[in-house]
């Protein structure tokens, strides 16, 4: 599966985490998880060099979130990062700060202050730095 561009994954309540799964896509450009509601992004164990062609990434309906994954930062060629309804997502930091090559930022139905209006002041100061 190392040509395969873009993958999708959904309602699979049962997945905990994709390292294996995500070992084997090298020229993944795509990803899109959402309704993985046992999902472990932040402890998953990843070798981030992966997805290093990693451009776009959507994360949808995902209430084990709470922060960023810290590997996340490594993805130099993410150009778009879409975030919908992930009710436990608290901060966007450190990681957002790294992310240098993002065009689009898409944070919707996520509800907890630091994304919200007082929020979305420091994304906007750390994005400019």
């Amino acid at each position: 599966m190392t040509s395969l561009k873009e993958w999708g994954i959904g309602s699979c309540h049962w997945l905990k985490s994709l390292s294996g799964w995500l070992q084997q896509m090298k020229g993944l450009t795509s990803l899109r998880i959402r309704d993985c509601k046992e999902l472990d992004l932040e402890g998953m164990q990843l070798q981030w060099d992966i997805l290093k062609n990693l451009s776009r990434l959507m994360i949808c309906n995902l209430p084990q979130l709470v922060s960023l994954p810290l590997w996340l930062r490594h993805l130099v060629q993410l150009k778009t990062l879409e975030i919908w309804n992930c009710s436990g997502l608290r901060s966007l930091f450190p990681v957002f700060e790294h992310l240098t090559s993002l065009e689009t930022l898409e944070i919707t139905d996520c509800t907890e202050p630091e994304l919200c209006v007082d929020g979305i002041s420091n994304i906007i100061q750390a994005y400019a730095l």
